[in-house]
């Protein structure tokens, strides 16, 4: 994960950390930890990033989604409905 894309990403869009996290609804202090690799997302915040960045999950953390598509694969229960 690196935290220099989402700071890449917010700079070029003109935003400082306070504005990313209004629009990502995380607290400023977090995205700041987040951009120096102090922390790292889980899914539903790497959404609200995504979302608010306005680019795919996949381009902030490629190494992260592989991880959240795993545990999510491992959560699926089947159900026979027969």
């Amino acid at each position: 994960m690196d935290g220099n894309r989402i700071r890449e990403l917010r700079t070029k869009r003109g935003w400082n950390q306070r504005m990313l996290a209004e629009r990502a609804h995380t607290p400023q202090a977090w995205i700041s930890a987040l951009e120096l690799g102090k922390v790292k997302p889980w899914g539903a915040v790497v959404k609200r990033l995504s979302k608010a960045l306005r680019v795919k999950a996949e381009e902030l953390f490629p190494d992260r989604m592989e991880a959240i598509d795993e545990r999510a694969e491992s959560r699926t229960i089947d159900i026979d409905c027969r």
